[in-house]
């Protein structure tokens, strides 16, 4: 894919003057803005697998009376013994009027990962890393 186009196809073209160019004669060219394509995101995890849903409170915040404004859901996947299994982590929001007529939103914190935005749970790493090391297999099988 060109940068430039004798032509213009769809979009306006630019007429400049080259210095070294005779007089009478124009060029003109076409620049095309830079579109970004979207990102597809990350894979969802497979349906198939079985899931544990645990629901996360704030811990330090009674909320009775509060709102509920939708919720966060973080999915992950983790290794049991045979299985692979995904562990959703459902953490509601809650809206709490403040005294300036403002809303201050409530979340639970998620507990801490190995990996900072991985999907995979401390027993995927563990398992990888015993197949790997202690029963010599590759990553590929």
């Amino acid at each position: 894919m060109a940068l430039w186009e004798p032509q213009p196809k769809t979009e306006t073209a630019v007429a400049a003057t080259a210095p070294s160019a005779a007089p009478d004669r124009q060029i003109s060219y076409l620049r095309r803005s830079a579109v970004k394509k979207a990102h597809p995101g990350r894979a969802t995890l497979p349906a198939h697998l079985p899931v544990e849903e645990i629901v996360l409170e704030p811990a330090a915040q009674d909320t009775t009376g509060l709102a509920c404004n939708g919720r966060n859901i973080t999915e992950t996947l983790d290794y049991r013994p045979g299985r692979l299994i995904i562990i959703r982590r459902i953490r509601p929001k809650y809206a709490r009027p403040t005294r300036n007529d403002a809303t201050e939103i409530v979340v639970a914190e998620l507990p801490s990962r190995p990996m900072d935005k991985g999907l995979s749970e401390p027993g995927l790493l563990a398992e990888l890393c015993v197949a790997e090391y202690v029963d010599h297999l590759p990553f590929y099988r």
